[in-house]
């Protein structure tokens, strides 16, 4: 990959942690080479926007005060695709409000990481921290667990996503649902492995039903999401003893 198409890369994922922690509003393209310390030249920027604007991926707006842009509601899951296979990831969990970042993959030398934000990379043996092993809280959170799948309550998890995906799928007037709809669809293959960390069910299950319970409202009352987060909680108690809102 040569240094432009690093470049190409390294802006859209910029704009993804952008999209994640505001879907409705236009990131300055002032602010992100600083906010974001992009490696390439800030005189690219423009060029770099017009190209992702060309392909159909991002809105932009241009005043006097100068060029916005956000990632398109409807391509997110594309631009999620792209990311992931940029990073070598199968799996990217990203919480705007933690300001942490979960993957199976670690961030390249040119990976857009704000200060202040943690990127936790979960391998075969441990959980990470920028390549650094983590601290005993983490571990903690890196511990696996096997779930039965034959339970009564593996099996309501797993319908409770089904039907909150599906209310997710029928409310076509929420703003953001390809990328709620994207978050559910990896924890509902998350859950289904019945092999995972904790930390992947507190950031990519219980996570992703939360998002979506905040974003439906009321209409999460139907499928009782708050029943399921719960559930969710009394499954990996009973089956370790600890509280996922304490990890």
């Amino acid at each position: 990959m040569n240094k432009v198409e690093e470049a190409e890369q390294a802006f859209l994922f910029s704009l993804l942690l952008e999209y994640e922690a505001d879907s409705s509003t236009y990131a300055p393209l002032s602010t992100l080479h600083g906010k974001y310390h992009l490696t390439f030249p800030e005189s690219w920027l423009d060029s770099l926007v017009s190209e992702w604007e060309d392909f159909g991926w991002v809105d932009v707006s241009r005043t006097h005060d100068g060029t916005s842009a956000k990632i398109k509601r409807t391509r997110y899951s594309a631009v999620l695709k792209r990311v992931m296979s940029w990073l070598d990831a199968t799996s990217l969990s990203i919480d705007p409000r933690k300001e942490e970042i979960l993957s199976d993959a670690s961030p390249k030398e040119i990976t857009p990481v704000p200060n202040g934000w943690k990127w936790f990379t979960y391998e075969a043996d441990s959980l990470t921290s920028g390549g650094v092993s983590a601290p005993k809280s983490q571990a903690v959170g890196s511990q696996i667990i096997t779930l039965d799948k034959e339970s009564g309550e593996f099996q309501q998890v797993q319908t409770g996503l089904e039907e909150l995906i599906e209310r997710v799928r029928g409310a076509n007037d929420l703003d953001d649902r390809d990328r709620i709809l994207a978050g559910l669809s990896a924890a509902q293959s998350l859950w289904s492995s019945a092999s995972l960390r904790l930390v992947q069910i507190k950031v990519g299950v219980l996570l992703a039903i939360e998002d979506a319970t905040t974003a439906l409202g009321s209409l999460a009352k139907g499928v009782g999401a708050g029943l399921l987060i719960d559930l969710v909680k009394s499954i990996v108690k009973n089956k370790t003893g600890l509280d996922l809102d304490n990890m």
